[in-house]
């Protein structure tokens, strides 16, 4: 199709165009857009810059009261550990003081008990030597006793031979005292042999008692010593509380603000100048093609 065809379409449209009074305007419409596209960019701008603005101003505001919250829990964390490292140690030496005073309130409560019970084994043992020695008396008494029955015994053993012998050596003579005076002599030595006998039996019995009087003492001591609690010993010192080691604390570093984007306000407003431009270019070209003459066909209307 070449310029000069004939086209029905354009030629309806050209033709309402003209009927409308828009044919004849379209370049102050376009110069009208154009004006309001730049205001909006102008506007536009000016808002984006204030928007910014605000977005940083907040994000300083944001930051500065998170600082501020990091540097009070600093703080607070170091006083709260202080506070508590103060408390346990408190209560550590509390305790300390407790236990050492509960050990040594015990050892000394055993060293009363043992004191009463060493006294206790004390007069016990005395009893024990007291009983021996009583043993000892009677047993000694008891030989004495078997002594002085030994004594006068012989004495009256003596006597009664010199009365025989007196009456024998009055009544008899020749072989006959003789003989009776043998046989006195072979009695009294008989009598001596048994008291002899008897008084070596005594005195055997009586060491055999003075043994076992011994041996039953020993005997009772050993069981008053068993019987006695063992002396106590002083308690071992318990160990004494060492306080908490303070911390290295490290300060909370410190934020910065971060990148805010925003669009520049130049780009915005050339950006609407450019379009309000484009919309002017748009509408003078419009313009001239509606005033461009179009022939008329040969044969047409």
């Amino acid at each position: 199709m070449n310029e000069f065809e004939f086209n029905p379409k354009e030629k309806l449209w050209k033709e309402e165009l003209a009927v409308s009074g828009i044919h004849n305007n379209i370049g102050v419409f376009a110069g009208i857009s154009a004006a309001v596209g730049l205001a909006s960019s102008i506007a536009g701008a000016s808002s984006a810059s204030s928007n910014a603005s605000a977005a940083r101003a907040a994000e300083e505001e944001r930051v500065e009261v998170l600082n501020e919250y990091n540097q009070k829990k600093h703080e607070n964390d170091i006083s709260n550990f202080h506070q508590t490292r103060d408390y346990n140690w408190k209560q550590a030496l509390k305790q300390y003081e407790y236990d050492t005073d509960a050990v040594l309130r015990n050892y000394e409560n055993q060293a009363e008990v043992y004191g009463v019970d060493q006294q206790n084994l004390k007069t016990q043992l005395t009893n024990n030597r007291e009983g021996e020695r009583l043993a000892y008396l009677r047993e000694q008494t008891v030989m004495q006793e078997m002594r002085n029955e030994q004594a006068f015994g012989r004495v009256d053993l003596y006597v009664a031979s010199l009365k025989k012998k007196a009456s024998s050596v009055g009544s008899n003579a020749g072989n006959s005292g003789s003989r009776a005076a043998m046989m006195n002599l072979m009695d009294q030595g008989r009598k001596l042999a048994v008291m002899d006998a008897s008084y070596t039996g005594a005195i055997n019995n009586s060491a055999m008692n003075m043994f076992d009087i011994a041996m039953r003492k020993d005997q009772a001591d050993d069981t008053a010593k068993s019987q006695t609690m063992l002396r106590p010993k002083m308690p071992i010192p318990l160990i004494r509380p060492e306080n908490t080691p303070i911390p290295i604390f490290t300060e909370p570093a410190e934020a910065i603000a971060g990148f805010v984007p925003s669009s520049s306000p130049v780009a915005t407003i050339l950006g609407g100048v450019a379009s309000a431009v484009s919309t002017i270019g748009t509408g003078v070209a419009q313009q001239k093609m509606n005033n461009k003459v179009v022939p008329t066909p040969i044969g047409g209307t």
